[in-house]
């Protein structure tokens, strides 16, 4: 990742999602701070990748998204990653076509800095996989993959929907630690994801969404035993 990120704030005020005449997410307002990783938590359903979509350009919203001072509501998604937003989706979005080596460089064309692919296969564990096409890697590989390339474009604010999706707990532990490391260079990181423990180990703050609305918010200790969270999303496993 490069040496220096330019320190960006992510706030989102009021944030309305529409679908027809529904409406899947309620005045959401959430914000970061340069360094910070915040966990958004709740069951299935509770509108989290929708939250994720609407802030990265997927969704039309109502509303204000702010990436530092600039107001990014009705950019499109292009537009708003050229000024530092990343995004690792909870479905696959590696370009199954190419090899892992072409995956990562062409995401390096996007960094500020000069940055060597090969480093960054070496650092998730795929040195030995360069070559091959990324159809060839199994579901954890290509999770480790996306997050490389999301961070070897050299984000401030990075969103992460399920990072931990399809990963055994020594690829876990590698993808923790890259979160981390992104961290603490500036990067202003957002997590959702169902293996509870691990990333409450990441988080300063935790938010809880349920029915599109966030109705909690403590630090990463108290999530866990807090009564909305207990009655509405651990009890559910």
């Amino acid at each position: 990742m490069r040496a220096e990120v330019t320190p960006l704030s992510l706030k989102v005020s009021e944030l309305t999602v529409k679908r027809g005449g529904t409406v899947i997410l309620h005045r959401i307002s959430l914000c970061t701070k340069p360094g910070e990783i915040i966990g958004v938590f709740g069951p299935s359903g509770a509108g989290k990748s929708t939250l994720f979509q609407a802030i990265i350009g997927e969704l039309p919203v109502q509303g204000t998204i702010l990436l530092g001072e600039h107001s990014v509501a009705q950019w499109p998604i292009w537009q708003r990653a050229r000024i530092g937003l990343g995004y690792v989706p909870q479905g696959t979005s590696v370009l199954l076509d190419l090899s892992v080596r072409d995956n990562l460089r062409t995401f390096a064309r996007l960094s500020r800095r000069p940055t060597n692919p090969e480093d960054w296969a070496q650092r998730i564990g795929l040195e030995s996989r360069l070559s091959i096409p990324a159809s060839s890697l199994s579901g954890g590989e290509r999770r480790r993959l996306e997050l490389a390339r999301a961070l070897l474009a050299g984000p401030s604010v990075l969103l992460c929907d399920e990072p931990f999706a399809g990963l055994n707990p020594g690829a876990i532990g590698s993808v923790t630690a890259l979160l981390r490391e992104a961290a603490a260079s500036g990067v202003s990181v957002v997590i959702s994801d169902h293996h509870l423990p691990e990333a409450l180990s990441l988080t300063n703050r935790a938010l809880l969404l349920l029915d599109g609305r966030i109705e909690a918010e403590t630090d990463a200790i108290s999530f866990p035993s807090h009564p909305l969270v207990q009655q509405r999303y651990v009890s559910r496993g």
